[in-house]
């Protein structure tokens, strides 16, 4: 074997030969590339060249360059450029992370919170405390954070005629510019008469409202003096009728007659009961210039003139104290001249019976005491049946209203004939008074409870009338006051 070469010393130290030529290779030392008992890798040969395929994608070198944009346009900055797509959002029914987690990372310096919701550091509930939609996951965002990012001052509570506006922009009432008013000119229904204008009257206003109103310019046509109609000829309107509801324009013309001096219901009535009852007791007491000189101031000697005198004075006691008491009346006055009518027949007739009844010559009935008792028993009977529907009627309409009603029988039985009549309280009024005719048998006694069951006929058939066209499912089996035949 030949030796080795000795070391040039011109060549630059080499840093991984050994320092000594004659030590032995140290095994933990890297390979040396340039030793020649060192085995050399053989390099990677580059594949050969292929030609080109016609149908493969050009490559990105041989791709032609974008051309250059076009010049700015002048009207370039006013041209409307289309929004931005939305950056996509998260599902928010992904796995939500557990409570004891580390929260995540900050996106764009805003802290997250365990849900993954901008501020949102209690793990979900942003939904339920914020007000807004979260733009990263679409889960509600707390109030706090959409105050600081989209500053917005609550709009002032103010008012405007009849709107009010509140915190949250919901309106309470009708808007004050989209209300129309309405225009009412009042007519005279005789005259054609240019009475009274009235501008910008409410649609809410009542007819009662407008008689107030035309009060105002006409003092001497107090609202229950005044009577409004559609038509000269018509019916006249109800106090609570709406105006909008009435078949008028934006203009309405109404026509007024004057229905004369009013008075109230309770004073009438209490005018032509209190009457009676005073006449008949002077009658009774047989006061002077009454039946001569002899006559005054002395008793009877029947007993059923007695027994009159209290049934009479008892019928007038009760009207008045249910007049007080007990009657609910729909409307509050009537024409003053009603009163002398009726003064005049309450009071005519009742010094009619008292004067014969309280005679000297006066004759007790045939058949006697079987007779007067049997007329008292009809008259106390109707006398109770009467008072019974008088509270039934005024249980029926509640107090300050003028509310009608279908009335029916209750636990009551005097007011089970309202299965057979509309107005059993006539009824009852007319067989007291026929009671009371046979009790004294008596002729003026018997025209007075005639003309009365007249009268009462007429009332009660046109109660029952209204009954029917107000009410469609009234009973039809009903009449009007005599069962079955009127």
């Amino acid at each position: 074997m030949a030796p080795p070469d000795p070391p040039n010393l011109s060549d630059p130290p080499n840093p991984r030969a050994h320092p000594n030529p004659t030590a032995p290779p140290n095994p933990t030392a890297p390979p040396n590339p340039t030793d020649p008992q060192t085995p050399q890798t053989p390099k990677p040969q580059r594949p050969p060249m292929t030609p080109p395929d016609p149908f493969s994608p050009a490559p990105m070198c041989c791709l032609p360059l974008p051309r250059p944009a076009p010049p700015a346009s002048p009207l370039a900055e006013h041209a409307i450029t289309p929004p931005s797509a939305p950056p996509p959002l998260r599902s928010h029914w992904l796995p939500r992370p557990s409570l004891h987690a580390p929260p995540p990372p900050p996106i764009g310096g805003v802290p997250l919170g365990r849900s993954g919701c901008p501020g949102n550091r209690r793990g979900g509930k942003g939904r339920a405390r914020g007000r807004g939609r979260c733009l990263l996951i679409g889960r509600a965002e707390p109030r706090e954070r959409r105050r600081l990012a989209e500053p917005q001052a609550p709009p002032p509570r103010r008012r405007e005629g009849r709107v009010t506006w509140g915190r949250r922009g919901r309106r309470e009432r009708r808007s004050a510019a989209a209300m129309k008013h309405y225009e009412v000119e009042i007519l005279d229904a005789r005259s054609r008469e240019k009475l009274c204008f009235l501008d910008k009257v409410e649609p809410q206003a009542t007819v009662a409202d407008i008689k107030n109103l035309f009060s105002k310019s006409h003092p001497q046509w107090y609202p229950a003096r005044q009577s409004l109609r559609l038509d000269p000829k018509g019916r006249s309107l109800k106090d609570e009728d709406v105006l909008q509801s009435l078949p008028v324009g934006t203009t309405a013309t109404l026509y007024f007659r004057d229905l004369g001096a009013q008075i109230s219901w309770v004073t009438v009535f209490l005018t032509e009961y209190a009457g009676p009852l005073l006449i008949y007791l002077l009658f009774y007491f047989r006061v002077p210039f009454l039946y001569g000189a002899r006559y005054d101031f002395t008793a009877s000697r029947h007993r059923v003139v007695h027994l009159a005198c209290c049934c009479h004075s008892f019928h007038y006691v009760k009207r008045l104290l249910e007049t007080l008491f007990v009657h609910r009346f729909s409307h509050g006055t009537m024409p003053l001249r009603n009163i002398f009518k009726n003064c005049t027949y309450y009071w005519g007739f009742a010094a009619w019976m008292a004067y014969y009844i309280n005679h000297p010559l006066y004759t007790p009935p045939a058949y006697g005491d079987d007779q007067v008792k049997l007329a008292l028993a009809v008259f106390l009977f109707c006398q109770l049946g009467n008072f019974s529907i008088h509270v039934a009627l005024r249980n029926l309409r509640p107090a300050g209203s003028k509310a009608r009603k279908i009335p029916y029988p209750t636990r009551n039985p005097f007011t089970w004939l309202f299965l057979l009549v509309s107005c059993p309280n006539y009824t009852y009024e007319v067989g007291s008074w026929i009671g009371f005719t046979i009790m004294t048998q008596c002729l003026p006694v018997a025209l007075f409870s005639l003309v009365g069951f007249v009268q009462m006929a007429i009332w009660a058939q046109g109660k029952h009338r209204s009954y029917l066209r107000e009410f469609r499912d009234y009973p039809p089996l009903r009449s009007p006051i005599v069962p079955f035949l009127l």
